[in-house]
């Protein structure tokens, strides 16, 4: 089933399921805590009453022995009660804390799964730092009530939900008291938590937003310092996390007013007790022992609600937080496909667009578009800035979907190619080259399963781009910093054409694969590009003359449509752009 489709709350109770164990154990032994606390007033009453004082024990105890063998008892009673409490409270906190982390371990990796299985479309409407944020500290904040609150809300319920019925059976008068509590205390979560949900549900989008702002601008430093623009930066920013801040404050003041309005009823209604005990052992109605008793239920009822109203703080940030993670995990922008692992037979390697629409942004960007590409076939797609050629480009790996119409590769269609083998089958040189922190060699395999560095090595030498990267101190053992800043653009586009040559795909795309090199990098990158695509299916977009001489078609992209052309249309129509000897030179290769 898609993720959009399941209802909210689903997918928790998936992740919940994978911890059951763990978490059946922290039940039991909560309710073994819980137990105890109903348990332990007993006890002392006993000593107050039968050892201290002149009352007998009940006659069905058979107790025959002295007073002071009945203290030992009782204390031993009491020590036992301890040890057995401590020890049940260990188990309980350590199987909800694993439970939490195994929550939250793989409420993470599904997160960042579904993030990466995305297409193109489900960035453009999504800032970076925003999901960053969803997936680490939205995580961690659900963790948190998951580790911390859980085992403190199972203790205090099971506890309080005792002691109340044990107060029933001891007097109407004890169960009004606490029962009347209980509704003041739900209520004033409820309204409290409305409020500190409120808050840390915008506080953490404030902080999504700061996130996104500070990525953007280390990711363009050298734009933002060259434009004089740090301190407009620096300034949203501050704005930003201003705003997380004041509501995260406002987050505070509810934690605040919840916790000091619910202490505050509970210490009136304790001031009520210790009053109806005094008259009542005035009066004779109850004993000593039974007024010690009443009273330690009262604290035991004060102590679990004290910290119902801390958690519920804690709580409240956690379901914030669940709420941005489940509205990110509903958010499916991938179109369906097979998810079998197994192979699914191909007629070859041709290309085939049949009836492609495009939209973006309400816009459309093409219509009924046809082309066909047969196999070992090499075709540029050539045409003005913006007009939707890249569009073509990235359908094919997927990382865009048509509105209508399908693509296909080998007479399937895009949905019948499990994703395992279409990324095997295509190559995807983007117009913008991603270098990752690591050596040269690490990065020319990158994805490649099982790839060592002499791959990358005959990698290099085949694409013919070695010799670039023998001028640096290390060769291709150099380490590059992220995103490759500490290489050139050129640098960077043979680390893509080797990694290309790697992945020894039967289809390759390049898109714009020469924009910012150099015109003698530029002969030696074709001339890896005519190399690389030899005997392969390819689709080339470009409008560098150079990078189109190894073609064997060239279409047209304007108004949304794709035409049929030749080179020397092609070639003649930018005389304007470029002096005529160049042109010369080129169709004199033909």
């Amino acid at each position: 089933m898609r993720a959009r489709n399941r209802p909210k709350g689903r997918m928790v109770g998936d992740f919940l399921r994978q911890s059951r164990g763990r978490m059946a154990i922290g039940l039991l032994f909560s309710l073994v805590n819980a137990a105890i606390t109903w348990i332990t007033p007993w006890p002392l009453k006993i000593v107050v009453d039968s050892v201290f004082g002149t009352k007998p024990l009940p006659s069905s105890f058979g107790y025959t022995g002295t007073k002071l063998e009945l203290l030992y008892i009782t204390v031993g009673a009491m020590g036992a009660l301890a040890l057995i409490g401590g020890v049940s409270t260990y188990i309980s906190a350590l199987s909800f804390a694993n439970a939490g982390q195994i929550f939250s371990n793989n409420l993470q990796v599904r997160v960042y799964d579904h993030i990466l299985k995305q297409p193109q479309a489900f960035f453009e409407k999504r800032k970076a730092g925003d999901l960053s944020t969803r997936l680490i500290a939205d995580v961690q904040s659900i963790q948190r009530a998951m580790v911390e609150s859980v085992p403190t809300l199972v203790n205090s319920i099971l506890a309080i939900v005792g002691i109340i019925i044990i107060l029933a059976m001891l007097g109407v008068v004890f169960l009004v008291a606490v029962l009347a509590l209980g509704v003041f205390v739900v209520l004033d979560l409820a309204y409290f938590m409305r409020r500190v949900r409120r808050e840390s549900r915008r506080a953490r989008d404030y902080e999504g937003m700061a996130n996104s702002a500070a990525q953007q601008a280390i990711t363009g430093l050298v734009v933002v310092q060259t434009n004089g623009a740090t301190e407009m930066e620096s300034f949203r920013f501050s704005s930003l996390v201003k705003l997380s801040t004041r509501h995260s404050l406002n987050s505070n003041i509810a934690q605040a007013a919840m916790n000091s309005s619910v202490t505050s009823v509970l210490n009136l209604t304790i001031a009520g007790f210790v009053l109806f005990a005094g008259l009542a052992v005035f009066s004779r109605t109850l004993s000593l022992g039974m007024i010690l008793v009443v009273t330690s239920y009262a604290r035991s009822v004060y102590k679990p609600l004290q910290q119902l109203t801390k958690r519920a703080g804690i709580v409240g940030v956690g379901l914030a937080a669940k709420e941005r993670v489940e509205e990110l995990l509903l958010a499916n922008d991938a179109r369906p496909g097979v998810t079998t692992k197994r192979r699914v037979p191909l007629g070859g390697s041709s290309i085939s667009y049949e009836g492609v629409a495009f939209s973006h942004g309400g816009r459309s960007i093409f219509e009924d578009l046809n082309l066909r590409v047969e196999e070992g076939k090499r075709i540029a797609i050539v045409g003005e800035t913006g007009s939707g050629k890249s569009t073509i480009a990235k359908m094919l790996p997927r990382l865009l979907e048509p509105k209508e119409g399908r693509v296909t590769i080998g007479g399937r269609s895009l949905d019948e190619i499990p994703s395992f083998q279409l990324r095997e089958l295509v190559a995807y040189l983007p117009q913008e080259t991603f270098i990752f922190s690591g050596t040269i060699w690490e990065n020319v395999i990158y994805g490649l399963q099982g790839a060592i560095r002499l791959d990358a090595v005959r990698s290099c030498y085949e694409a013919g781009v070695m010799e670039v990267f023998k001028v640096l101190p290390m060769g291709i053992d150099t380490v590059v910093s992220e995103k490759g800043t500490s290489l050139s653009g050129g640098q960077r586009q043979c680390i893509a054409i080797a990694r290309t040559v790697a992945k020894n795909a039967r289809i390759i795309i390049l898109d714009e694969p020469t924009v910012g090199v150099d015109p003698q990098l530029e002969e030696v990158l074709c001339g890896a590009f005519e190399r690389v695509t030899k005997g392969r299916t390819a689709i080339v977009i470009s409008h560098q003359e150079k990078t189109l001489r190894f073609c064997d078609e060239i279409y047209r992209f304007r108004d949304g449509r794709l035409q049929k052309s030749t080179f020397e249309d092609f070639f003649l129509s930018s005389l304007d752009r470029q002096p005529r000897q160049q042109i010369d030179e080129f169709l004199s290769f033909g």
